[in-house]
């Protein structure tokens, strides 16, 4: 098994080239910023079958100020259309207010499903089985 450390905006193009060279199905999961960076790995690789994640749109303005100092262009929900989406927000937990993310979770177009308050490894395993 492989796994892929997320350090940061400069994980975005070596994670990207990373999933190039996978033959496996990859599912991308990503908490608080990795949320986002899981999405726009997504979004530059075209490889994951699914993402899992408990944030999406919380530190979106900080992501897409990083990103434009790198040039490196930010896919809007709109225009996203790699793969199924699952958010699934811890509930109690108030960082990552879930207003943020479902603004962003309402605008995508693909296939995606909200979980509030449940476990994010049995939602996934639910919305994996769904899918595939």
């Amino acid at each position: 098994m492989n796994v892929i450390v997320l350090a940061g905006h400069e994980a975005i193009d070596e994670t990207c080239a990373r999933l190039a060279r996978e033959a496996h199905p990859i599912v991308l999961y990503g908490t608080g910023r990795g949320g986002l960076l899981a999405y726009q790995i997504a979004a530059r690789s075209r490889r994951p079958i699914a993402i899992v994640t408990s944030t999406l749109g919380f530190v979106r303005r900080s992501l897409v100020a990083v990103l434009a100092r790198r040039a490196t262009p930010v896919v809007e929900p709109e225009h996203f259309d790699v793969c199924p989406i699952l958010l699934a927000h811890p509930g109690a937990d108030r960082a990552p207010d879930l207003a943020y993310s479902r603004r962003f979770f309402d605008r995508l177009v693909v296939p995606k499903r909200m979980v509030v308050g449940v476990d994010p490894l049995e939602a996934a395993a639910a919305f994996l089985a769904d899918l595939y």
